[in-house]
């Protein structure tokens, strides 16, 4: 997805744990783009965190999928973020 959208800063995780950073072509965060993702995936059906701190106020989205998630599920997600 990092390839597809030139906005997505970083793709970073551990685990099943996920986070997409969002950056302005300058790299300086960018909220609005956080925002909008954010709204998406919930209009689509899929609960993601938007966490923030004074550096990054939300310009960063997290999938916290549960333990047993299937790898069709995954798939899902992914379909559902692009």
């Amino acid at each position: 997805m990092k390839e597809k959208y030139p906005s997505i800063a970083d793709v970073r995780g551990v685990g099943l744990i996920m986070a997409m950073e969002f950056a302005r072509p300058d790299g300086s965060p960018d909220p609005r783009v956080g925002t909008k993702v954010f709204d998406a995936a919930y209009s689509r059906g899929l609960l993601v965190e938007l966490p923030h701190t004074d550096e990054e106020i939300f310009s960063v989205v997290c999938v916290k999928p549960p333990i047993t998630i299937t790898s069709e599920e995954i798939d899902e997600t992914m379909t559902l973020l692009d």
